[in-house]
């Protein structure tokens, strides 16, 4: 059972960081994409950059609800424990 957590593990923090890198280059037109881009652009957040790029691929809602969830994992998981 140890292997098969780990291999989860792997999954989702390789999914997590796949987002990560490919999330400016993904168009924003669902909802669950707009909400993710709404934590990262807007103000003087050196983001905003980011978000003026041209986005030339899409993904559907469902890919970007696991991205997200993935992405959040990842950040879970390195956030410190103290």
């Amino acid at each position: 059972m140890n292997r098969v957590k780990d291999y989860i593990q792997f999954a989702v923090c390789f999914a997590g960081v796949g987002y990560i890198v490919l999330w400016p280059l993904t168009a924003h037109d669902s909802a669950i994409a707009a909400s993710t881009a709404s934590l990262i652009c807007g103000g003087d957040f050196p983001g905003d950059a980011i978000c003026r790029l041209p986005h030339p691929l899409t993904l559907s809602p469902g890919l970007h609800l696991l991205g997200l969830v993935s992405a959040l994992a990842v950040c879970a998981r390195l956030a410190p424990a103290g």
